[in-house]
């Protein structure tokens, strides 16, 4: 069996675990969104850094036997794959694609049952210090033109005889 969930953009990892949970009582984290876990993301200049624990022991009820549980469940993993518009910097994927975009952490089902697994990475924003130096001309340029039209109209009319 094998299921895939694909997104474009961090905004709709976000709305997709939004959609799981109950209206009525929506601070309670749904199935799939323990599955998947909670996805954290911080822009720290010039890097984004993403972390992710998925904790699927609550899924797990209390009374069974674990050991049966991991045996029956065999080979069974999860896997996680990110793909990146820049090379990361640091991660703890098991796998990364030649260009450095495309990480793939994958987590047997049995050891995910003990508690929580982590994902990490590091990867800097793309094109931002583009973008910051096309806003840096273009805040000069404003300046400049706003000098000289201070210069201007801080001079005395002309007076001609």
């Amino acid at each position: 069996m094998r299921a895939e969930v694909t997104f474009e953009d961090a905004r709709g990892v976000g709305n997709f675990l939004k959609s799981f949970r109950d209206p009525r009582n929506p601070s309670v984290e749904s199935t799939e969104e323990i599955v998947l876990g909670s996805p954290n993301l911080e822009f720290n200049f010039p890097d984004l850094n993403f972390s992710r624990e998925v904790d699927i022991s609550s899924l797990v009820p209390p009374e069974s036997n674990n050991l049966l549980t991991k045996k029956l469940l065999g080979n069974a993993a999860i896997k996680y794959r990110i793909h990146l518009p820049t090379p990361a910097a640091n991660h703890d994927a098991k796998q990364v694609s030649a260009d450095g975009k495309t990480l793939e952490w994958e987590f047997p089902v049995a050891t995910m049952m003990d508690g929580p697994v982590e994902m990490n990475l590091t990867a800097p924003l793309p094109r931002l210090s583009l973008y910051l130096t096309l806003a840096g001309v273009v805040l000069l340029l404003l300046a400049i033109a706003f000098l000289a039209f201070l210069k201007l109209r801080s001079r005395p009319p002309s007076t001609q005889l």
